[in-house]
């Protein structure tokens, strides 16, 4: 809308609405930028006009736009749009994620409704906060516009128009997601989904497009800090997987697992005998990786290894680690695995149990041959599970 064709807007805008059945109080006339230059009176006069004939007011271009917010205090209108380009900051932008908590409390204070040009749907939930339908904007508005659309639906439930709800646990990866998306397939297969509770109630919506961004996103942070040697994963991942156990309140076993006197591999047989050897183990490593679930492997440089497991499968990865024998070139090589047993609650983060199996990997690298040593925090006790103690008889 502009100033200069205010009075005719006013004159036709109300018989063409009349005309079609609805009312007044079913559109909302959208004011769009630029606003610099106007004639601010004029401005005021011809939107408080239509707000008298009962149509309702929304700003557009809040954020980026020249909407100025004075003219969002004298009129107070029903709906102010977030501008695109604002939202591409959120939420890793605090200045950006600042400002639109500055506007939000503005639009609770005076009773304005804030609205994303994104949207795509909404969800209807019930009294228990429990989705029960999902309507797709686009879908919607095919079915309430033309000129019978508004007086066929506009008074009918909005589950008329709805979908029941496609949901997904909160605990689900950003994969799994996308794997229930693609299951269901067909006109649907855009929408966004519902994210849930543990008790079914609605905690937010996800949008397959951010989705699949992120996804993407992270495969190329996961490709960047892959082993070139091995294809292995850093610390990083070992690092989310030890908080993520704990903060689930599960029992897990962290081990160390390196290659005794690697250094001497690359001394006497060469640097390519030294990375065959590496690849090797990580091939190993990957295998049992993929063969048990609650397993998790990282290589974090040189001939150090992280293994995360469930209780019940360090002793597989024991066997196919420790009890191998390993050549380079030839020269028979031998490896320390140190294991510390973690119960509920006995270590608080990474950084701890990493501190922890310190001391546990130099008492394995004390026992002769290929060895397996597991200890316990808060425990002095060290079992030595495979090797040879110094001083025993071969």
């Amino acid at each position: 809308m502009t100033v200069t064709r205010t009075d005719a807007l006013q004159k036709q805008l109300l018989p063409a609405v009349r005309a079609t059945g609805r009312r007044p109080a079913d559109i909302t006339v959208e004011v769009t930028p630029p606003f610099g230059g106007l004639n601010r009176a004029a401005l005021l006069d011809g939107l408080a006009t239509l707000r008298e004939q009962g149509f309702r007011l929304a700003f557009d271009g809040a954020g980026d736009g020249d909407l100025p917010l004075s003219i969002i205090a004298d009129v107070v209108p029903d709906m102010v749009k977030l501008d695109a380009y604002l939202l591409q900051g959120v939420p890793g932008n605090p200045a950006v994620v600042a400002l639109l908590e500055a506007l939000g409390h503005l639009a609770s204070r005076i009773g304005i409704r804030l609205e994303s040009p994104e949207v795509t749907g909404v969800v209807l939930v019930d009294s228990g906060k429990r989705p029960r339908w999902s309507v797709d904007r686009s879908r919607f508005l095919l079915a309430v516009t033309g000129p019978y659309g508004h007086a066929l639906h506009a008074t009918k439930p909005a589950a008329r128009h709805a979908d029941a709800p496609r949901t997904i646990r909160a605990d689900a990866s950003g994969i799994e997601l996308l794997e229930a998306v693609g299951e269901t397939g067909g006109a649907r297969a855009g929408d966004d989904v519902v994210v849930v509770d543990p008790a079914g109630r609605c905690v937010g919506i996800v949008r397959l497009t951010e989705v699949m961004r992120g996804v993407a996103e992270a495969k190329v942070e996961q490709a960047v800090a892959l082993n070139p040697l091995t294809r292995l994963p850093g610390t990083g991942s070992v690092t989310r997987e030890i908080d993520r156990r704990i903060e689930r309140g599960e029992m897990f076993v962290v081990s160390w697992l390196d290659v005794d006197t690697f250094k001497q591999v690359n001394d006497t047989k060469g640097f390519a005998a030294g990375d065959d050897l590496i690849r090797a183990i990580g091939r190993a490593l990957s295998d049992l990786a993929a063969r048990l679930a609650g397993t998790r492997v990282a290589h974090v440089g040189g001939d150090d290894f992280l293994v995360v497991t469930d209780v019940d499968e360090v002793g597989t990865v024991a066997s196919e680690v420790v009890d191998r024998a390993w050549t380079a070139d030839g020269l028979t090589v031998s490896v320390s695995l140190a294991s510390l047993v973690c119960a509920v609650g006995s270590v608080e983060s990474y950084r701890e149990a990493s501190r922890l199996l310190a001391p546990l990997k130099k008492r394995a690298k004390e026992v002769g041959r290929s060895s397996w040593v597991l200890g316990r925090p808060k425990s002095d006790r060290v079992d030595v599970l495979r090797g040879r103690q110094v001083g025993a008889p071969a």
